[in-house]
């Protein structure tokens, strides 16, 4: 379970919900289906946690300030 350690969490969790968000669209092009609020508004606030964690990450990597990382 090495891999496990060393997988990028966020990575992972920003490819899932791509995937999550295309299955979806493929899903309403190619049927006429019409996904319901619940799922709609569970993918937004997932994405929402993916941003989050994201910045979370970045401010927290080498001190956390990016205008000093990039000097």
């Amino acid at each position: 379970m090495g891999w496990l350690q060393t997988f990028p969490s966020t990575n992972g969790r920003i490819v899932l919900s791509l995937l999550m968000a295309l299955g979806t669209c493929i899903k309403v092009l190619a049927t006429d289906w019409a996904p319901p609020v619940e799922w709609l508004a569970f993918l937004t606030v997932w994405a929402g946690l993916d941003v989050m964690q994201f910045v979370q990450k970045r401010k927290t990597f080498k001190g956390g300030d990016s205008a000093s990382d990039q000097q």
